[in-house]
Protein backbone atom coordinates (compact mmCIF):
# COMPACT_ATOMS: atom_id res chain seq x y z
CA UNK A 1 0.00 0.00 0.00
CA UNK A 2 1.45 3.36 -0.98
CA UNK A 3 2.24 6.54 1.10
CA UNK A 4 -1.63 7.96 0.03
CA UNK A 5 -2.96 5.14 -0.13
CA UNK A 6 -2.53 4.76 3.76
CA UNK A 7 -2.49 8.38 4.41
CA UNK A 8 -6.21 8.79 2.84
CA UNK A 9 -6.98 4.93 4.85
CA UNK A 10 -5.98 6.13 8.11
CA UNK A 11 -7.98 9.68 7.46
CA UNK A 12 -11.19 7.25 6.64
CA UNK A 13 -10.71 5.23 9.99
CA UNK A 14 -10.75 8.48 11.77
CA UNK A 15 -14.07 9.95 10.01
CA UNK A 16 -15.67 6.33 10.67
CA UNK A 17 -14.67 5.83 14.34
CA UNK A 18 -16.68 9.68 14.75
CA UNK A 19 -18.88 8.00 13.20
CA UNK A 20 -19.13 10.72 10.21
CA UNK A 21 -18.81 11.00 6.52
CA UNK A 22 -16.70 12.37 4.21
CA UNK A 23 -16.76 14.34 0.54
CA UNK A 24 -15.02 13.12 -2.40
CA UNK A 25 -13.67 17.13 -2.35
CA UNK A 26 -12.57 16.80 1.53
CA UNK A 27 -10.75 13.52 0.88
CA UNK A 28 -9.18 14.70 -2.16
CA UNK A 29 -6.38 17.30 -0.50
CA UNK A 30 -5.82 14.39 1.89
CA UNK A 31 -3.89 12.73 -0.94
CA UNK A 32 -2.56 16.14 -2.36
CA UNK A 33 -5.14 14.99 -5.28
CA UNK A 34 -7.92 17.06 -7.52
CA UNK A 35 -11.55 15.71 -6.13
CA UNK A 36 -11.96 14.26 -9.93
CA UNK A 37 -8.44 12.72 -10.24
CA UNK A 38 -8.49 9.18 -11.82
CA UNK A 39 -5.58 8.72 -9.19
CA UNK A 40 -7.85 9.33 -6.28
CA UNK A 41 -10.70 6.42 -7.18
CA UNK A 42 -7.90 4.21 -8.02
CA UNK A 43 -6.90 5.32 -4.45
CA UNK A 44 -10.57 4.04 -3.00
CA UNK A 45 -10.61 1.06 -4.84
CA UNK A 46 -7.73 -0.39 -3.41
CA UNK A 47 -8.96 0.91 0.24
CA UNK A 48 -11.91 -1.13 -0.69
CA UNK A 49 -10.02 -3.75 -2.13
CA UNK A 50 -7.55 -4.38 0.81
CA UNK A 51 -11.01 -3.97 3.54
CA UNK A 52 -12.78 -7.02 1.55
CA UNK A 53 -9.40 -9.04 1.97
CA UNK A 54 -9.55 -8.56 5.37
CA UNK A 55 -12.91 -9.37 5.73
CA UNK A 56 -13.48 -5.89 6.69
CA UNK A 57 -16.83 -3.92 5.17
CA UNK A 58 -15.66 -1.31 2.57
CA UNK A 59 -14.07 1.23 4.67
CA UNK A 60 -14.78 4.12 1.62
CA UNK A 61 -18.94 3.97 2.51
CA UNK A 62 -17.69 7.30 4.67
CA UNK A 63 -17.07 9.21 1.13
CA UNK A 64 -19.57 10.34 -0.45
CA UNK A 65 -20.54 13.17 -2.90
CA UNK A 66 -21.86 16.37 -1.40
CA UNK A 67 -24.81 16.36 -3.66
CA UNK A 68 -26.70 13.89 -2.23
CA UNK A 69 -24.98 12.71 0.60
CA UNK A 70 -24.15 9.13 -0.90
CA UNK A 71 -20.88 7.52 -2.72
CA UNK A 72 -20.58 7.48 -6.21
CA UNK A 73 -21.12 5.01 -8.86
CA UNK A 74 -17.69 3.38 -8.93
CA UNK A 75 -18.17 2.55 -4.95
CA UNK A 76 -21.13 0.61 -6.13
CA UNK A 77 -19.64 -1.34 -8.84
CA UNK A 78 -16.93 -2.51 -7.02
CA UNK A 79 -19.15 -3.39 -4.48
CA UNK A 80 -21.08 -5.42 -6.98
CA UNK A 81 -17.77 -7.13 -8.30
CA UNK A 82 -16.77 -7.95 -5.11
CA UNK A 83 -20.17 -9.45 -3.93
CA UNK A 84 -21.16 -7.32 -1.36
CA UNK A 85 -24.06 -5.60 -3.77
CA UNK A 86 -25.77 -6.31 -6.76
CA UNK A 87 -27.16 -4.39 -9.36
CA UNK A 88 -30.78 -3.51 -9.12
CA UNK A 89 -31.29 -3.45 -5.25
CA UNK A 90 -31.73 0.02 -3.69
CA UNK A 91 -28.30 1.67 -3.68
CA UNK A 92 -29.26 4.20 -1.06
CA UNK A 93 -30.51 1.26 1.52
CA UNK A 94 -27.00 -0.98 0.50
CA UNK A 95 -25.02 2.52 1.29
CA UNK A 96 -26.78 2.50 4.65
CA UNK A 97 -25.91 -1.05 5.79
CA UNK A 98 -22.95 -0.71 4.52
CA UNK A 99 -21.66 2.84 6.43
CA UNK A 100 -23.15 0.93 9.34
CA UNK A 101 -20.78 -1.72 9.32
CA UNK A 102 -18.06 0.31 8.87
CA UNK A 103 -19.08 2.31 12.20
CA UNK A 104 -19.76 -0.44 14.06
CA UNK A 105 -16.13 -2.20 13.07
CA UNK A 106 -14.06 1.16 13.78
CA UNK A 107 -15.72 2.40 16.29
Amino acid sequence: MGTKTRTVRKKLIEVANCKETISYSEVAPVADLGERSPVLFQILDHINMYEHAAGRPLLTAVVVRKEDGIPGAGFFKLATRLGHHRDGDDRKLYWMWERDRVYTEWA
